[in-house]
């Protein structure tokens, strides 16, 4: 019998191709489409009263940079690569929350999930298993950004995608799968080609959970706790250009 899939994801172009492999293979009963706007990403990053002021500053100057020189060459480096098409949304909605009452009313035997807002308490409540596919190896590294930041600390072997059951903790769940990219598959470490790679294993990883989900569901393990440290989240300026520093020495060699 055929899995009934519902996917959700967050717009963009790493996305856009993973979700389109998902539903051009597996055929979902509901594609929702989640498009975050450019204000509602800063506002998050501002309204976090943990972060100290300067931490938050930072992160907004590297939003802004990212938004004004790099986001167009990223999203065109990985539409040559990936080559995306996009699944048609069978709904558009502003936040993820929003498409709670559409999603269970088809019944799903399984919601997969990718770069979406962090799902509310409301979720937690459904009779039917959430798995998120996570660009990050969980737990050690969860959060936003989990490709970037074992490179910034220097593990690039910790470089790899992790789907997982969606809990009340952030990435945090049993995990069903997870992989970790070959060294040989960063090439130059840049955003693009390292974007790129995570992707396409994450579409791997979800052609293989898709085949049987229920074995793998049945086989999920709990992660140990107290492993890494909390959530990460965006860079700030300062880190992408520790990130730019530590790239340019990768390329031009010890001197």
């Amino acid at each position: 019998m055929a899995t009934r899939l519902v996917v959700l994801y967050g717009a963009s172009v790493a996305n856009d191709y993973l979700m389109g492999c998902v539903s051009d293979s597996h055929h979902p009963l509901l594609v929702v489409c989640e498009e975050q706007s450019a204000v509602g990403v800063v506002r998050r990053a501002w309204r976090r009263r943990r972060d100290p002021l300067a931490s938050r500053l930072d992160k907004l100057a590297f939003l802004a940079f990212y938004g004004a020189a790099l986001r167009r060459g990223v999203d065109h480096g990985l539409a040559e690569r990936l080559r995306p098409q996009p699944p048609v949304p069978g709904l558009r909605v502003a936040h993820v929350d929003d498409a709670l009452a559409a999603v269970t009313a088809v019944r799903p035997d399984v919601v997969l999930i990718a770069g979406t807002s962090i799902l509310s308490a409301a979720w937690q409540r459904v009779d039917f298993p959430i798995v998120n596919i996570h660009s990050g190896i969980a737990p050690a590294y969860r959060g936003r950004f989990c490709w970037f930041w074992p490179l910034l600390e220097g593990h690039p072997e910790d470089v790899g995608v992790t789907l997982h059951r969606v809990t009340a903790r952030v990435d945090a769940g049993p995990i069903v799968l997870q992989r970790r990219l070959p060294a040989d598959a960063l090439g130059t470490l840049s955003f693009v080609e390292v974007l790129a790679a995570v992707t396409r294993l994450a579409r791997d990883l979800c052609d293989e959970f898709l085949m049987d989900p229920d074995a793998w569901l049945r086989r999920a393990v709990v992660p140990p706790q107290g492993v890494g440290r909390a959530a990460y989240l965006e860079p700030g300026l300062g880190a992408y250009f520790r990130y730019v520093a530590m790239r340019r020495r990768r390329l031009t060699g010890p001197r």
